[in-house]
């Protein structure tokens, strides 16, 4: 008996690699956390979350001259220090700028001056009448220029009176709303944007940024619309275009956002956040080979932002090109060395290549930038694990345990470096625990069935290795295992039936398993 346990410990230990899967993940998809005799290799946190670019949203691009009506302002005010004989009708026809064209004003003075001698047009009562044009004016003017001094909050002060005195001034409602816009009062702004897109159906700014107060408020159907009318106008537009692209993400159009980031590139070829965004479409997309040539190119014209390197990273890691993976995290680090989850995910790709040593460092900065940081923790085991350190490993663990207590992979692998190490007691609480989180973990029952069978308890680990079987119908390593716990039970044709079932699956462990149930 005890030379039949003996066999069994130094056997199985040999084989523990091929008593647990090692899935082969499919370039392009989520791979999922990696197991094997080392433990669990976890997914990068960040790896299915979506791709959002930080400071994405740009501010709208303004196409045309601020707007002041210096043609009818001049006009009035020379009317009123002068004897000058025209009408008042006369002085707000003066053309003037708007949003698109160059068009009369139509608003008039009602009543109108009635202007007989150059003597009566200096009168008190005639300057006296045109003063409320005068007035607007000289609010939207006031408006205009705190606008472009960043004075936002005086400027809609200034522009609200504007409006109380002309409600159908047009340029006065567009500034007004802009003010707001740049106060993050999108409500307000909204109101102001969309009346002067009515005064004015040819204003391409308006639009646009009623687009963009609309987005920021998650209203992305309207904001949608008010990108497209402007676009109609104005199609040459690449910022448009980007944040049209922006609208039609956040409302789940993510092609049709694509070809929307696709025409601001076309108009703007070094648009370098187009060129991250459209990055970021394909990657949530699962499109990783597209968003790794989008990432690429940004990083040529942002060779200074770690952003695009990282994210190139990112693409690569999915499509399991690991080897180009680590390179973008190196070149992300030396822009940005504290980055935590750059440094675990260096870690994580120089792990998939089997570079345990050099994984080791970069998972031990990036728990020291971030030391509540349990998917690291349970990583740099996996690495210890992997190059032997098992007694490393154990310590490890222990610091990842009290972050997240109910992670099933830090007590997983706590429990395969202590079966590595020969401390299978500790061992089998371990995947205990493992299973308390994650009951349906046919790894964690193969391996507590493991450790049962090395402490002499055969009907345990028996019946451990048939609930991995029961949860995966095709796991070799199970059947192994099962087929030495039957024998070192003395049940030879239950072991007899686990080598037929694995010829049955055509695996090499069949005849390495045939010698030791004899």
């Amino acid at each position: 008996m005890t030379k039949r346990r003996f066999m069994w410990r130094g056997l199985t230990s040999a084989t523990l690699m091929l008593a647990v899967l090692l899935p082969s993940a499919r370039a392009g998809h989520a791979q999922g956390d990696i197991v094997s005799n080392a433990g669990v290799f976890v997914d990068p946190p960040g790896s299915t979350r979506p791709k959002v670019r930080r400071e994405r949203i740009v501010a709208p691009r303004r196409f045309t001259a601020r707007r002041v009506r210096t043609g009818v302002t001049q006009a009035a005010t020379q009317i009123a220090a002068t004897t000058n004989t025209r009408t008042a009708a006369e002085v707000v026809a003066t053309p003037t700028v708007t949003s698109a064209t160059t068009t009369p004003t139509a608003t008039r003075i009602d009543p109108p001056i009635s202007v007989t001698s150059s003597t009566e047009a200096a009168k008190p009562n005639t300057v006296a009448e045109i003063t409320p044009a005068v007035s607007a004016e000289s609010y939207n003017a006031k408006g205009v220029a705190a606008n472009n001094s960043g004075r936002y909050a005086e400027a809609v002060e200034d522009l609200k009176r504007a409006v109380e005195l002309k409600p159908e001034y047009a340029e006065a409602h567009f500034n007004l709303g802009y003010a707001l816009h740049e106060l993050n009062r999108h409500e307000e702004a909204i109101k102001s944007l969309a009346r002067a897109t009515q005064l004015d159906p040819q204003d391409v700014d308006a639009f646009t940024y009623l687009g963009s107060a609309r987005y920021k408020l998650k209203q992305y159907a309207e904001a949608i619309e008010a990108y497209k009318k402007a676009l109609t106008l104005k199609p040459d537009i690449a910022e448009t275009h980007f944040a049209f692209g922006n609208a039609l993400e956040a409302a789940g159009q993510p092609a049709a956002a694509i070809e929307s980031y696709k025409l601001a590139l076309r108009y703007k070829p070094d648009y370098a956040e187009a060129r991250y965004t459209i990055g970021d479409a394909y990657y949530n997309n699962n499109q990783f080979a597209e968003a790794s040539e989008a990432y690429r190119q940004a990083t040529f014209l942002k060779p200074d932002d770690p952003e695009p390197q990282t994210n190139l990273g990112d693409a690569y890691r999915r499509l399991e090109k690991f080897a180009e993976a680590t390179g973008s995290y190196q070149r992300s680090l030396r822009l940005k060395p504290d980055d935590a989850e750059v440094q675990h995910n260096l870690g994580y790709v120089l792990g998939r290549q089997h570079r345990w040593k050099e994984a080791v460092e970069p998972f031990k900065e990036a728990i020291r930038l971030k030391p509540d940081y349990a998917e690291a923790y349970v990583n740099l085991a996996w690495a210890y694990n992997n190059s032997g350190q098992f007694p490393a490993s154990v310590e490890i663990i222990k610091r990842a345990i009290p972050l997240n207590p109910e992670m099933p992979a830090a007590h997983f692998n706590i429990g395969i470096a202590y079966s590595r190490q020969g401390k299978f007691v500790e061992a089998v609480e371990s995947f205990k625990q493992a299973l308390r989180f994650k009951s349906e973990w046919a790894e964690a029952h193969n391996n507590i069935g493991f450790a049962y069978g090395n402490t002499g308890r055969w009907k345990d680990a028996i019946a451990a290795h048939l609930e991995a079987i029961r949860l995966k119908s095709d796991y070799p390593g199970a059947y192994f295992n099962l087929g030495i716990a039957y024998r070192m039970n003395k049940d030879k044709k239950k072991a007899q039936e686990q080598y037929n079932k694995l010829k049955e699956m055509n695996s090499p462990l069949a005849e390495r398993l045939r010698p030791l149930i004899k």
